[in-house]
């Protein structure tokens, strides 16, 4: 069974809408321990700097020829970037 979605039912879109309109909250908080063992820095992220990265990811996948449809596989454990990647549509 197909199920159509638009694109007002996804967490794609939500996640667009909320980040226009708190751009500047936090989405995402790095904090030291986690940051140091992965090898990142410790930071908060906003919605509109999340956001931006999500973009920048979904061109580097339009790029890559990926696109709706397809099923990429992440190898990324429970890193900051994981939830980058589940944002884009």
């Amino acid at each position: 069974m197909t199920h159509a979605h638009t694109e007002a039912h996804t967490v794609a879109h939500t996640f667009r809408a909320t980040a226009r309109a708190w751009p500047d909250n936090a989405f995402l908080c790095i904090l030291p321990e986690t940051a140091a063992s992965y090898g990142e820095t410790a930071q908060s992220l906003t919605y509109a700097k999340a956001l931006d990265q999500i973009e920048q990811l979904a061109r580097s996948y339009a790029h890559a020829r990926y696109g709706p449809g397809h099923r990429i596989g992440l190898m990324l454990d429970n890193r900051p970037a994981f939830f980058l990647h589940r944002r884009h549509p």
